[in-house]
């Protein structure tokens, strides 16, 4: 998981269990903090530079990537999305390419299929 996920993660769950309003302001500035930082070795994605059909594309990749995968452990669409804690219904929708997966969903995927992030999403 990146550092700064953590440490979003790691004050979120301060900010569910503290009743202490000290640490609720810290940790509200430090999520503040994080959220200010602009990433390196990036660009903002321009959808005018990258058309909406290369989305489409990486959508259909994901999705064809998934199958074959979830396919190859011999696995239904149920098992998958039990597994990943998803619903079948969105399993089903991905994989077709109708929908194309958030970071979140492609962390549980990758986990439930127990491969690295980077083999269902090469730009990560």
């Amino acid at each position: 998981m990146p550092t700064f996920r953590r440490d979003l993660y790691e004050l979120y769950s301060l900010l569910a269990t503290t009743q202490d309003s000290e640490e609720i302001a810290q940790a509200q500035v430090g999520v503040l903090e994080i959220l200010d930082v602009k990433p390196t070795g990036m660009k903002p994605l321009d959808l005018k530079e990258k058309p909406l059909d290369e989305v489409t594309k990486w959508g259909l990749f994901v999705g064809k990537k998934i199958r074959k995968l979830r396919q190859a452990r011999g696995w239904t669409q149920k098992v998958l999305a039990q597994k990943s804690r998803l619903p079948q219904s969105h399993i089903s929708r991905l994989e077709v390419g109708k929908h194309s997966p958030g970071f979140l969903t492609v962390d549980r995927l990758a986990a439930a299929l127990d491969v690295a992030v980077g083999e269902l999403d090469p730009t990560r």
